[in-house]
């Protein structure tokens, strides 16, 4: 680092090569020494120990010296761990002029770190202008067993069956070793932070081993970035098919013996088994897995099963058990018998909340109770943070506990309608808490006796301690069984306590801990009175729960009424200031900043649709794609999922490249023929075999922008251009209440490579409406889950240089009636309830931002309010020139006024005063927006394809309603020809 900081390139490249070969000395040394030093026939006693131990300190001070007894601190290693020498070196064999040597260190550095696009474009200036050739970008950490997996998929694509099989043992071979070495690495020193007793301290201490041994598994089946899942057990998928194609019978029936010792249901490979017996005529005893695999197997399971015990049973040091407890050690085993068909029962009746992402996780014998249950999805993170922002606006009590009821809500808000949404999503989510809970205990007598949000406070930030006595409680009280309890409690966690600390609890009747939670924001976990419950304190972070108290009997929580009354008061009050609104007047400002309505209502063949140009300009449709592709990730916006839609697409912004590498690779390995492999399908979606996806909401933009990755410029011309398209809206539809943004989503789809007949005919998106679910008969029913808020969505497209892609308005009966081609700054907006879909990408990239809106303010874009209010935030701290119509945009998404505002100018102008192309090649300490280059050329393309309408049920209404001719409205004649 010094070489580096004074200039000295040739010194700090040998310098940094030197530090990381060291590093793997040193590594390698210690993993050697443990493995020469076990021995595995010995059986364990203190003694063997004792010889073991003696044995390794001497081997690491014969070859580490001094070092022997020195530690590598957590942040030097994390460094090297994440490969942040080779960053540094490629710039330093840069200045020296060595640019192979330069581009096989970025690359190195690349493979973990495909979002810093510094590097991408030194790797880019490398290969375009200094002529280094594809074959000098190797990845100088790659392991063997990653090099044979990679090699035996390709052989596996290119049907050479014997070369694949042979990759694929060697890369088994490799792997294990890998494993095995990785496991071992695992056993470092450990401080305890306290002062456990001798056999406390030695089961601790291997609680650490056990954990950092499964990280190992998901380490080494990641490709850079990418985790292949079930990495082991897939190699048996394909060795099974090619050894069948190869006709080594042998080695396939012991490939499928392999594979089902992994997953011993697994209907596929039995049917496999199956058809070699009953077709083919051989015998089930062939079917017998190698005695490496079965070790293997045996071996995690071993290690599965101490660690259910640690999660389910074990007790940390900072777990909190009743002091009255007379046997905390007795009965830690109990298991309460439940009546399995309950159980499925229970489940059935809340399978209709996994529409809204609401996932079942656990219940009843997997938390030893009857009345338990958890389940995921909840709410999304800017959800949470609203919500916590509520408690955190109360004082402090003496135990560090800040609390929130719906009174105390309502004056919240009365003071700050700042506050508003939270109090909204208050409502909100305690509403569905209760609709699930007595959804699965199939009780609709319940309802809210109680509800708050409760936060409680780091301990390690505070001298504050709880009574001795006193087993904490979701409400922020300490336990009393004096107390009259509801009938259920559902808890709903709005922080990530991942830590190992501030964990949730049931325990029995005699104080022992029968199951353990981790918080994560969204996860909700509901108990019947009966449940005896308790948390631990969180020592770094804050631990923020939205905790409601169901019951039959106890009266209704008064603060529900209060609710109700002020967001009443809150809607009737922007009602009247709208009505005074002239949405014609601003209508004629979009107009006249550029803005042509193109088609709408009876040219569309609907009553609630319009296409629009003009919205953005090309140099703002640049910067928004650059924005998606560099931060994308995969499923962004669609609760995890890599796609709600195709199962050949990807919302995977970071990993395209790798997923189009590893995307071509053919056949699960079943006789029937080889269909979509498990890599494939990891990266694609459910509707169209042939395109990826890359996905960006504002809420990951935002903390984008927090983290330093992107500008708050770029932020900015988001929502700018977003707020504009939805004032348009609902000025055009000429709506007299206020419209809200409900969610916003900038997405690209980039086509695959595939070579089929049925591409072109592939949607992208099939035929659906957004606020209502298409019946068979072609009626859409207003589903409560799903999303019936939403009363308008448009989409704004931002280029055209792709094939396919068209929006489509469909049919009753999903057949097209009309398409619209993309190109930059059109926007196609329409009534929420109005069939659509999207043609398949079929080569390119198309590029658009998806929006929904409604009129409900309950269900505003929380993500959006919190973007706002962070961009203030910044140009208040950096002193900067307000960004023109921050404020006004605020004002508008919380309901408060309406303007149109000039979005370009100052971004322009940050953008035009870049520097030199060269410089964003090799400058590593500045970072800047690097102006792209605008097209110019026109564009047409939207399609108005007339079919038959015969297959629709009724007529259809041509009249457009309120919208007036549209060549009036444009100011400038146009004939529907010309158009």
């Amino acid at each position: 680092m010094d070489a580096y900081k004074n200039g000295k390139w040739d010194k700090c490249s040998s310098l940094f090569q030197k530090a990381i070969d060291d590093y793997h000395f040193y590594k390698r040394t210690l993993i050697d020494c443990r493995l020469k030093c076990k021995d595995k026939k010995a059986p364990p006693s203190f003694s063997n120990i004792l010889v073991e131990g003696n044995c390794l300190r001497k081997c690491k001070k014969k070859v580490l010296g001094f070092r022997a007894e020195l530690e590598v601190s957590f942040a030097v290693n994390k460094k090297f761990e994440e490969r942040a020498p080779y960053n540094y070196m490629s710039f330093c064999y840069f200045k020296d002029e060595q640019f192979k040597a330069a581009a096989s260190a970025a690359f190195t550095y690349y493979v973990t770190h495909p979002e810093d696009e510094r590097t991408l474009e030194s790797l880019q200036f490398y290969r375009l202008q200094k002529g280094v050739e594809e074959e000098d970008f190797v990845d100088k950490e790659k392991r063997s067993y990653q090099s044979h997996y990679i090699s035996g998929l390709t052989a596996y694509n290119d049907r050479e069956w014997v070369t694949a099989a042979d990759h694929f043992q060697q890369s088994l071979s490799d792997y294990f070793i890998e494993e095995e070495r990785c496991r071992v690495g695992c056993e470092n020193g450990f401080v305890h932070g306290v002062f456990p007793d001798f056999i406390n301290a030695i089961a601790d201490h291997y609680l650490t081993v056990l954990v950092c041994e499964q990280k190992c598994l998901k380490m080494l089946s990641t490709f850079g970035t990418d985790e292949v899942k079930d990495f082991v057990c897939e190699h048996f998928n394909y060795l099974q098919y090619a050894y069948y194609q190869a006709n080594n019978f042998e080695k396939a029936f012991e490939s499928i013996a392999n594979y089902l010792l992994f997953k011993p249901k697994d209907g596929l490979m039995l049917s496999n088994i199956k058809y070699y017996m009953e077709t083919l005529g051989y015998s089930a005893d062939l079917f017998t897995p190698s005695k490496i695999v079965r070790e293997y197997v045996d071996m995690w399971k071993a290690i599965d099963s101490q660690l259910d015990f640690i999660r389910e049973s074990y007790i940390l040091p900072n777990d909190v058990i009743s002091p009255d407890a007379e046997a905390v050690m007795k009965d830690s085993e109990e298991v309460y018998l439940e009546d399995s068909s309950l159980a499925v029962n229970r489940s059935a009746n809340v399978v209709v909340f996994e529409k809204l992402g609401l996932h079942l996780v656990n219940e009843g014998k997997q938390f030893k109770g009857n009345d338990r249950f958890m389940a995921d999805g909840l709410i999304r993170d800017d959800q949470c943070a609203a919500l916590a922002d509520l408690a955190r606006a109360m004082p402090e009590n003496e135990f560090g506990v800040r609390s929130a009821s719906l009174k105390d809500s309502v004056q919240i808000v009365s003071k700050s309608e700042d506050y508003e949404i939270s109090m909204r999503l208050f409502f909100r989510g305690l509403a569905l808490m209760r609709l699930y809970t007595s959804a699965y205990f199939d009780d609709s007598s319940l309802h809210v006796s109680h509800a708050s949000i409760v936060c409680r406070s780091g301990a390690v930030h505070s001298d504050l301690s709880l009574p001795e006595s006193c087993v904490p409680q979701e409400d922020g009280s300490c336990w009393n069984p004096n107390l009259q309890k509801p009938k259920y409690t559902v808890v709903a966690y709005l922080t990530d306590n991942t830590d190992g600390t501030g964990q949730f609890y049931f325990r029995g009747d005699n104080g022992q801990v029968q199951a353990k939670v981790d918080p994560i924001c969204g996860r909700l976990v509901g108990f019947g009175r009966d449940s005896r419950h308790g948390l631990n304190l969180s020592w770094r972070h804050d631990r923020c729960a939205l905790v409601v108290q169901l019951s039959s009997v106890l009266p209704e929580d008064p603060g529900i009424q209060e609710v109700k009354k002020l967001m009443a008061k809150l809607d009737e009050e922007r009602m009247k200031g709208l009505d005074e609104k002239d949405n014609a007047a601003v209508l004629n400002e979009f107009y006249k900043q550029g803005v042509k309505v193109s088609l709408h209502g009876e040219q569309l063949f609907g009553r609630e649709r319009f296409v629009a140009d003009g919205l953005s300009t090309p140099a703002e449709c640049d910067q928004l794609i650059s924005l998606a592709r560099r931060e994308g990730i995969s499923g962004d916006g669609y609760q995890g999922r890599p796609s709600p839609h195709s199962s050949s697409e990807l919302y995977s912004g970071l990993g395209v490249n790798r997923a189009l590498k590893l995307g071509k690779v053919a056949g699960d390995g079943y006789p029937d023929g080889p269909t979509d492999s498990p890599i494939k399908t990891k990266f694609v979606s459910p509707y169209s075999k042939y395109e990826v996806f890359e996905g960006l909401n504002i809420s990951r933009s935002l903390m984008l922008v927090d983290e330093n990755r992107i500008s708050a410029n770029i932020l900015h011309l988001f929502l700018d251009i977003s707020e504009h398209a939805r004032l348009l809206v609902e000025k055009f539809f000429n709506q007299t209440r206020r419209l809200y943004f409900d969610y916003t989503h900038l997405v690209c789809r980039t086509a695959l490579d595939g070579d089929t007949e049925d591409v072109e005919k592939t949607l992208s998106h099939p035929v659906h409406a957004d606020n209502c679910i298409i019946q068979d008969d072609g009626s859409c029913e207003k589903d409560p889950l799903a999303y019936v808020q939403r009363t308008y969505s448009a989409v704004m497209y931002l280029n055209d240089d792709f094939e396919g892609g068209q929006f489509f308005f469909a049919h009753k009966n999903k057949s097209e009636q009309v398409s619209i081609s993309p190109t930059c700054g059109r926007i196609v907006a329409f009534n929420a309830g109005e069939y659509h879909g999207v043609k398949g990408v079929t080569k390119g990239q198309r590029c658009a931002i998806a929006m929904w809106f409604t009129n409900d303010p309950n269900f505003v874009e929380v993500s959006r309010l919190h973007a706002i209010r962070r961009l203030r935030s910044i140009d208040s701290e950096n002193n900067n020139e307000k960004h023109d119509g921050l404020d006004d945009e605020f004002d508008t998404a919380t309901g408060s006024n309406d303007n149109i505002d000039n979005k370009q100018s100052k971004l322009e102008r940050e953008l035009n005063s870049g520097k030199t192309e060269s410089d964003l090649h090799i400058v590593r300490e500045d970072r800047h927006e690097q102006t792209m280059k605008a097209d110019s050329g026109s564009h047409s393309g939207v399609e108005v394809r007339r079919e038959s309408l015969m297959n629709l049920e009724g007529t259809i209404d041509y009249n457009a309603g309120r919208i007036e001719d549209l060549s009036e409205r444009n100011g400038d004649v146009e004939s529907r020809d010309e158009l």
